[in-house]
C-alpha cells in the first residue's frame, strides 16, 4: 500500500480522476435541462451520405497529418511506410480518449515496434508537431478575436476571467507558486542525475537521438510541402466544423465565420487533458459560443454533441483498426 502511494502512477491517477470529475460537472451543467432524445432524433434525420462525407473529410485530415509526420521521421536514415505512420497516429488518438497525453508516447511506442524507429527520435518529432499546431491554433484564435472581439470577450468575462482573477489574488498573497517551482526544479535535477547514473552507456545515444528529432524540422527535403500539409490539416478541421453547420441547416450569423470560430476555440477545449477529447468542457464551451451568435440553446447543444460524438466514433473505429495491426505479426 505504501509503495502505491509513493509511486508516480498514484499521482497520475489522481490527476486523471480530477479532470474526469471536471468533465462530468461540465457535462451535467450543460445537459441538466436537456432531453437526449432530441439528439437521437436529430442524428436519425441526417442522411448517410452526409455522415460518410464528414468521415472522408476527417480521414483526409489524418492522412495529411501522417504525411507531415512522415516527413519529419524520414529526415535521417530512417524509412517508414505511410501505413505504419497513419496507424501509429490513430493509435495515439485512441489511447488519448482514455488517458490524455499518453497517446503521444503510444505513437512513438507503435513506431518502435512496427518500424524500428528509436523512441528517443520519434518523441521529439511529435513535440515538434504539437508546437507547430500550437502556432496555427494561436493564429486561428487571434483571427477569431479580431473579427468578433466584443462577443467572445463577453464569454471570457463571464466564465474564464473571474476564476483567473481569483487564482491570481491567492498566488499574490502567498509564496505557493515560488515554492512549487523550487521543489519541482530540485526534483527534476535529482531525476536527471539518477538517469545519468543508471544508464551511462545508453545516455549518449539517447540524447543524440533527441537532438536529431528536434532538428528534423530544419532538414526537410521539401519545406513547402510540409507547409501545405500543415495548412491542409487545419483546413480539414474547418471543413469538418462547417459541414455540421450545413448538415444541421444552421444559418444564424455567417455559417462560414461561425464554423471557423467554433473550430478555433473548440480546439482549445480538445487540447485540455480531459478524457474523451475534452468531453463535457467542449460541449459547454461550444454551446455557449453558438448561443452568443443567436443560435438556440437546443440547436447549439445538438451541434456540439454530434460534432464531438462523431469525432469520438471516428477515433474509435480507426483506433481499433490500428490496434489490430499493432498486434498482428504478419506484415504486408
Amino acid at each position: 500500500m505504501k509503495k502505491a502511494f509513493e509511486g508516480k502512477s498514484f499521482w497520475s491517477a489522481i490527476v486523471y480522476v480530477l479532470f474526469f470529475l471536471i468533465a462530468i460537472l461540465a457535462a451535467y451543467f450543460t445537459f441538466r435541462n436537456y432531453d437526449f432524445l432530441v439528439i437521437f432524433s436529430s442524428f436519425e434525420s441526417i442522411p448517410f451520405w452526409a455522415l460518410l462525407a464528414i468521415f472522408v473529410i476527417s480521414l483526409s485530415g489524418s492522412v495529411f497529418r501522417a504525411l507531415r509526420w512522415k516527413m519529419l521521421l524520414e529526415n535521417k536514415a530512417y524509412k517508414v511506410s505511410l501505413f505504419h505512420v497513419f496507424n501509429a497516429l490513430m493509435y495515439g488518438y485512441f489511447v488519448n480518449l482514455g488517458t490524455p497525453r499518453l497517446g503521444e508516447i503510444s505513437r512513438a511506442v507503435y513506431l518502435k515496434k512496427k518500424s524500428d524507429i528509436p523512441f528517443s527520435y520519434a518523441i521529439p518529432t511529435i513535440f515538434l508537431e504539437r508546437i507547430i499546431d500550437m502556432f496555427f491554433l494561436l493564429a486561428c484564435v487571434i483571427l477569431s478575436f479580431y473579427f468578433e472581439k466584443n462577443r467572445l470577450m463577453s464569454l471570457f468575462d463571464a466564465y474564464i476571467f473571474p476564476y483567473l482573477h481569483s487564482i491570481t489574488l491567492k498566488l499574490q498573497s502567498s509564496f505557493l507558486l515560488i515554492s512549487f517551482l523550487t521543489i519541482f526544479g530540485i526534483l527534476f535535477c535529482v531525476f536527471i542525475w539518477k538517469i545519468f547514473k543508471k544508464k551511462k552507456n545508453n545516455i549518449h545515444q539517447f540524447f543524440w537521438n533527441l537532438r536529431d528529432g528536434f532538428l528534423s524540422l530544419f532538414y526537410l527535403k521539401n519545406s513547402w510541402l510540409f507547409v501545405v500539409y500543415s495548412i491542409g490539416i487545419w483546413l480539414v478541421y474547418f471543413l469538418t466544423s462547417y459541414a455540421w453547420f450545413l448538415v444541421l441547416d444552421i444559418h444564424n450569423y455567417s455559417p462560414v465565420s461561425l464554423a471557423f470560430i467554433c473550430m478555433a476555440l473548440g480546439s482549445i477545449a480538445k487540447t485540455l487533458p480531459i478524457q474523451g477529447g475534452g468531453i463535457g468542457v467542449y460541449h459547454f464551451f461550444i454551446s455557449q459560443i453558438l448561443v452568443l451568435f443567436a443560435v438556440s440553446q437546443e440547436t447549439a447543444l445538438i451541434y456540439a454533441t454530434l460534432n464531438h460524438g462523431f469525432q469520438i466514433f471516428y477515433n474509435l473505429i480507426l483506433g481499433f483498426f490500428s490496434l489490430f495491426f499493432y498486434y498482428r505479426k504478419q506484415e504486408f
